[in-house]
């Protein structure tokens, strides 16, 4: 958090980053709380090699992703 405020961070930019990956994160807690109760470290622990891909191949994606807005968006003159 001090980091964006060093590094001038625009507002919208933060606030949006911050909601949406604490929406993931609980959404996914959420969800395993859910869907396996008090069996859910079990079986994350069981299948670790699976939630690694899945964790990384969604992290590349939310790269590109937001490569790809950024790329698209317009130059602001100084």
């Amino acid at each position: 958090m001090f980091a964006a405020g060093v590094f001038e961070v625009p507002l919208w930019s933060y606030t949006s980053a911050i909601t949406l990956a604490r929406l993931i994160r609980y959404f996914g807690i959420g969800y395993l709380a859910i869907r396996y109760g008090n069996d859910a470290i079990p079986y994350l622990k069981g299948h670790k090699l699976e939630a690694t891909v899945v964790i990384i191949l969604f992290a590349l994606l939310s790269y590109l992703v937001s490569r790809v807005i950024l790329r698209h968006k317009p130059e602001q003159s100084a």
